[in-house]
């Protein structure tokens, strides 16, 4: 395994706990954050390397070509409901929809800046 995919897979690790540091934010759970944490980021990221690894977003080529980014929202958002669904199993709590939703967006949104940030220190933008 080259060391692109690994810097993918930690750069969407953290792009992920973010996202999920950010929501449980928004909810005032600073105070159980850490108990938290782990129901959220643990299916979204372990899904989201899933549906990345199926839609080979971690080959090299693709992972820094500009043009193949619009890949990644749609494999966050798929990978949104069966993520959700994990969790809500895991927590014993029903699936909420709008979570999903929420959730999808937000973790497209934040895989895009990364991923897009890495293709930008990688200098590829202009092939």
């Amino acid at each position: 395994m080259s060391l692109i995919p690994i810097l993918l897979l930690v750069d969407d690790a953290i792009a992920i706990l973010v996202v999920t540091m950010i929501g449980l934010g928004f909810h005032q759970m600073d105070a159980v954050l850490w108990d938290r944490l782990p129901f959220t980021f643990v299916p979204f990221y372990g899904v989201w390397v899933l549906a990345a690894a199926a839609l080979r977003l971690y080959s090299p080529a693709r992972a820094g070509d500009w043009r193949q980014l619009w890949r990644v929202a749609p494999a966050a958002i798929v990978a949104a409901l069966p993520a959700a669904a994990l969790r809500s199993w895991w927590l014993g709590a029903p699936l909420v929809p709008v979570f999903v939703l929420v959730m999808g967006l937000a973790v497209a949104a934040g895989l895009l800046t990364s991923r897009g940030l890495y293709i930008l220190s990688s200098g590829r933008l202009c092939r």
